[in-house]
């Protein structure tokens, strides 16, 4: 990891392969705080990757520029791997990523949809919209310890909203409704909201335009209420306590004795089975 020098703070635009060696806080690992001290150390020293994050980084490139795109992105032929064809192919792509041809059709079948919409229109019609930037602030902790902060936004529109642009199989409102509760998406708004705000920029709200990866490809989208955001920092403040508290022992060399190993819960723990008499409505 990179150290982030001083004076570094603001919203800038930077390279991914800039970005993400910065030594900072990102709300992903912050928010696995909220799991287990055991998942928040793996995803800290090995990251996460999956077919899933690297279609969506492919989407978020498409929305963002499609030009920049075909910069950063090289579609596959359709040749068996080490064939001649196959080695041509990796040769003339040099340092991009590559993408299957029908991951790309997809990609501009989802696009095509979130455009005919009347406010994913909007949205990608905003000509002052700011995209894909980076935006680095710091915090101090419990023992006065400064905290650098890193975050990515996919938009920042004209009308002072962030948008992040959300690949999934639901993007129903109850379908969306399940996504934000099991994933804590306040958790990343309300990171995000605060961030800006640390930085002089406080915004009018965090937008999720959600788009079905299975066709027709309906999208959604919704503002987060004032609640929600209003809870999600309170699980920020929680997530950045626990930091705090690993750092300290981390520092001591006690974190195996006192945190890690103890999976979700180090005691037993009493399940009821929840009633969901919406869904059972349904």
């Amino acid at each position: 990891m990179e150290e982030i020098k001083e004076g570094f703070e603001g919203i800038v635009d930077i390279p991914e392969e800039v970005y993400r060696p910065l030594d900072a806080v990102n709300q992903s690992n912050l928010k696995e705080l909220l799991n287990s001290y055991d998942k928040y150390n793996h995803m800290k020293n090995f990251g996460i990757s999956s077919d899933a994050l690297i279609f969506g980084s492919a989407f978020h490139s498409y929305i963002e520029d499609e030009n920049k795109f075909k910069t950063e992105y090289a579609i596959a032929p359709n040749c068996r791997k080490g064939s001649k064809e196959w080695k041509e192919f990796e040769s003339n792509a040099g340092k991009k990523k590559i993408l299957k041809a029908q991951d790309l059709d997809l990609i501009k079948e989802m696009h095509l949809s979130l455009a005919t919409h009347p406010i994913g229109s909007q949205l990608l019609s905003d000509g002052l919209a700011v995209k894909e930037h980076c935006f680095f602030w710091n915090r101090s902790d419990i023992h006065l310890n400064r905290i650098w902060c890193k975050a990515k936004f996919d938009m920042h529109t004209s009308a002072n909203y962030l948008v992040d642009w959300k690949t999934t199989k639901d993007a129903s409102p109850d379908g969306f409704l399940r996504q934000v509760k099991n994933y804590k998406m306040n958790f990343q708004a309300a990171y995000y909201m605060s961030g800006m705000e640390a930085l002089g920029h406080p915004v009018e709200g965090f937008i999720f335009a959600a788009v079905e990866k299975h066709p027709p490809h309906t999208c959604g989208f919704y503002l987060l209420s004032e609640e929600s955001i209003a809870k999600g920092k309170e699980l920020v403040e929680i997530a950045f306590q626990k930091y705090s508290t690993f750092n300290q022992l981390n520092s001591k060399g006690e974190l195996n004795k006192s945190l890690l190993h103890q999976g979700y819960n180090k005691n037993l723990v009493v399940l009821d089975t929840p009633t969901f008499s919406h869904w059972e409505n349904e």
